[in-house]
């Protein structure tokens, strides 16, 4: 199929556009985007912008309900048990404004989402990095409604699992690229702390490195790739299924949204027969979009072999002069291009490190102020940043004023009035009741009819919560719903439906709205880990129970563990002790290779291999408890991260026995994990992990050194094609009490405690 046939059928994806602040939001809005995503000043892969606050979140969302658009919220970060208490009043805060969905990363976050507020619906964030069917299939299982693909997967394998996925599926489409597969990156938390999984990159892939390429020395670019360009595949994605079209963005001002936005838009909304010429026009649109180099990223694979042009810096926006004379109040440029009061500008070191941003706020020439300075103009641009001598000036962003309504002035969303109830059904009847309320002020509906008993599929709390959540009164909505079931009973859907309307009418009729509302803070108890009664192991009890249950391999008579990787272990040929022998699975494995990679499961299996090493979640859906899986230990280690005791708790649902810390967290973190860990916990306590993966190839390989003298190894990997990039010092951590301990055997001099001492950010 030509790239050039435009749309197939009727059906258009979602455009999704990025929104960093509300009046980004709106231009979005206007110039075509049917969703876009946004977040607050916590919790989101993106807090190193300015975000929105909740007032500016509650104009968006009335604005969106009003004019037909929808906005996602990006909770797409991973939590500490020390948050629990600060993310729940949070949630609690945010819905009530209404997201049409939470975009998570953190599964210890699902978990509290679907138990508490099961109306949202949940968005799985590249940061998962789902890349394959089996990724699909537990994602819907988890219980999202659509997965956000991993941004290295190929137009051909998003062809392959569209065609069977039992979720909505939404890829990126336009915008700058990680190097790193999402959600695997620890490049910049080692480098400083400032991790990527919680929203503060560094972007220490945009640097220059020192290294050898084909045996002689090279200074580069290795890690920084061109920008995502699709504009003429949109009509291959479309006809592949995708639900939504994603720009990227969140950093970007207004113009860019305009620009990108309206270029998209006009692709989708092609009649056929036009493509060629509307993709010509929806070019000279995204050209002024001020970005990187355009490129198609990893859709094509013979394309994705130049991804990394090392020996160009690869920064944003348009080249508009070099920093001269810098004085502390600015620093003058001469200019080869258009500079206006307003525009905002990025000075770039030569090192590739992210310079200082500023936006034009005063311009002079000699001592004349003026509002432009034109080609061959020698301006001085004031401001008090520190500027970087002999940086290179980019323009990054326009003053164009878009024509669109006064933010300051739009109103706020007027939340529903959110009802708790309870629903109980046993063997005399069922009844419903609104929680809360007692005496005069009760309101409640009672059948007493006895239920059928079940036949093979009883109804159970996860029906009566799906059914019971409808209502059609715009001013209320259901809050938590706690069922209970007593004994194995069948009702008809047309009863329950039945039921449910008799209740809300009744509600609707008798409850009075509060003059004030506001949110339903859940109280939590005196300890973290989580709101008291979401699950029983989580009760002092519980815990208890849990702990004396999560002992070290030490203690459960298990001394040592041999880990090998499933390749090497089939290759190897060797009958291994079976007992003491753990299988490592990949953490990527592509579309065409997982079919061999379940086969490799099975003969472990069959030879009486028990012990598996999961890193990633797909790997789940090989033990989905068919077969001879008895006496099964499937631990959750590196890279798939475990952060708080709801996460844990989430991995011990999907079939894991034990599960590694993840290993960004600091000594006070992991104390309070192992403390409220409903499994034994394992401590990464001595290794090498990597700290960036790619599917793209990296031209240099072995020893590399940054400007600061950070030393690190980049080594291929044939398995699945995939380059790392290794730490210099070797990991070496305090090993916590009651936790089993990973070791790697791995020499070297020096040693780093990563965050184990400092605040992990």
């Amino acid at each position: 199929m030509s790239l050039l046939d435009g749309i197939r059928n009727n059906s258009l994806p979602e455009l999704l556009a990025p929104a960093g602040n509300l009046e980004c939001g709106i231009t979005a809005y206007k110039y075509g985007a049917d969703a876009v995503y946004a977040g607050l000043g916590r919790f989101n892969a993106r807090e190193m912008g300015k975000n929105f606050t909740l007032s500016d979140m509650s104009k968006l969302s009335a604005y969106a309900k009003k004019h037909g658009k929808k906005y996602y919220l990006t909770l797409n970060t991973l939590v500490k048990d020390t948050e629990i208490e600060d993310l729940i009043p949070f949630i609690d805060k945010v819905r009530d404004i209404e997201p049409d969905a939470f975009i998570l990363q953190d599964l210890g976050v699902v978990k509290i989402l679907k138990n508490y507020y099961p109306d949202i619906a949940l968005h799985a964030s590249t940061q998962m990095g789902f890349h394959n069917s089996a990724g699909l299939n537990a994602a819907s299982k988890i219980g999202f409604e659509r997965v956000i693909l991993e941004r290295q997967v190929s137009l051909e394998e998003i062809q392959d699992m569209s065609s069977i996925s039992p979720v909505e599926i939404e890829v990126f489409i336009h915008g700058a690229l990680c190097c790193g597969l999402s959600g695997n990156c620890l490049f910049s938390s080692w480098m400083g702390g400032w991790s990527g999984n919680r929203g503060k990159c560094k972007q220490p892939c945009r640097r220059r490195y020192h290294g050898k390429v084909d045996g002689e020395k090279a200074g580069g670019f290795f890690f920084s790739p061109q920008d995502l360009y699709s504009l003429d595949i949109i009509g291959d994605l479309k006809d592949a299924g995708v639900s939504s079209l994603k720009i990227e963005g969140r950093l970007k001002q207004p113009d860019y949204i305009k620009n990108v936005v309206s270029a998209y838009r006009k692709v989708l909304d092609s009649e056929p027969g036009n493509e060629r010429r509307v993709l010509g026009e929806a070019r000279n649109i995204l050209s002024g979009s001020l970005g990187r180099k355009w490129s198609h990223g990893f859709y094509f694979p013979e394309e994705t072999k130049d991804l990394l042009q090392y020996d160009s810096m690869g920064v944003s926006g348009q080249l508009i002069g070099k920093a001269g004379q810098i004085k502390t109040s600015g620093f003058q440029v001469k200019l080869s291009r258009r500079l206006h009061m307003g525009d905002r500008i990025r000075i770039q070191p030569s090192s590739g490190e992210e310079g200082p941003a500023v936006t034009i706020t005063r311009l002079s020439i000699g001592s004349r102020p003026v509002n432009t300075g034109r080609q061959g103009d020698t301006v001085f641009v004031h401001c008090r940043k520190e500027i970087p001598a002999g940086g290179m000036v980019y323009k990054i962003g326009e003053s164009r004023k878009e024509d669109i309504p006064d933010t300051a002035n739009l109103p706020e969303y007027s939340a529903p009035e959110r009802i708790d109830i309870q629903i109980r059904l046993d063997s005399t009847g069922m009844s419903a009741r609104v929680k809360g309320r007692s005496g005069n002020n009760k309101i409640e509906v009672v059948w007493n009819e006895p239920p059928e008993p079940a036949g093979n599929r009883p109804l159970d709390g996860e029906k009566l919560l799906e059914v019971f959540s409808a209502t059609r009164n715009p001013e209320l909505k259901p809050g938590r719903i706690e069922t209970e079931i007593e004994g194995a009973w069948f009702l008809p859907a047309s009863i329950l439906k039945k039921r449910r309307r008799e209740f809300w009418e009744k509600v609707s009729t008798e409850y009075q709205l509060s003059p004030e509302k506001g949110p339903t803070v859940i109280e939590f108890p005196a300890k973290a880990g989580g709101p008291d009664g979401l699950l029983s192991l989580f009760s002092p009890e519980g815990r208890k129970t849990e702990k004396r249950m999560a002992l070290p391999e030490e203690a459960r008579g298990l001394k040592e563990i041999t880990v090998i990787s499933i390749s090497d272990f089939l290759m190897d040929g060797k009958q291994p002790v079976l007992e003491s022998t753990e299988i490592l699975l990949p953490h990527f494995c592509p579309e065409k290779d997982l079919k061999k990679l379940k086969k490799g499961v099975d003969e472990c299996l069959k030879i009486g291999i028990r012990r598996f090493r999961i890193t990633s979640i797909y790997q789940f859906e090989f033990f989905d408890k068919q077969g001879d899986t008895h006496g099964l230990i499937l631990t959750a280690a590196f890279p798939l991260p475990a952060s708080n005791s709801f996460a844990v708790y989430a991995l011990k649902l999907l079939g894991a026995n034990r599960s590694q810390a993840w290993i960004e967290l600091e000594k006070e973190a992991l104390e309070k994990l192992i403390e409220n860990s409903p499994l034994p916990i394992e401590q990464y306590t001595r290794g090498k992990p990597f700290l960036l993966a790619t599917r793209a190839p990296v031209k240099v390989e072995g020893q590399i050194q940054d400007s600061r003298g950070g030393q690190f190894l980049v080594k291929r990997e044939k398995n699945y094609g995939l380059d790392y990039i290794y730490p210099e010092k070797i990991l070496e951590l305090p090993v916590m009490d009651g936790v089993d301990i990973y070791l790697e055997n791995v020499t070297g001099e020096e040693i780093s405690t990563f965050n184990f001492e400092q605040n992990w950010v």
